[in-house]
């Protein structure tokens, strides 16, 4: 699915970073749209990254928004344990099953 280059653990870092530092949980994803455009992350970084997100909606967006840009789609569905809400759960699911 990623069409970029992966990026690495400093690249992850920056970002990671740059997220920390946003006053508003849609300016840290904002930040992760910035970076993908130039790199993909793999699932486990994405789990990283989503504990500095703290309700089960903005991690949701958040997935939803990094989903197309993993270097490793088939081990993103293990990301749902970090969302507590059973319907965001649910929405997850529906999310990954999209071709």
């Amino acid at each position: 699915v990623c069409s970029s280059d992966l990026g690495g653990e400093n690249d992850f870092i920056r970002l990671r970073k740059k997220m920390a530092g946003q006053k508003s949980e849609d300016k840290m994803i904002d930040e992760a749209v910035k970076f993908y455009k130039q790199m993909c992350m793999t699932s486990a970084q994405v789990g990283q990254l989503s504990v500095l997100i703290s309700s089960d909606n903005m991690k949701y967006k958040f997935f939803e928004a990094s989903y197309k840009h993993v270097a490793d789609a088939d081990k993103f569905s293990t990301l749902s344990k970090y969302l507590q809400e059973e319907n965001y759960r649910n929405q997850f699911d529906v999310l990954i099953s999209k071709p």
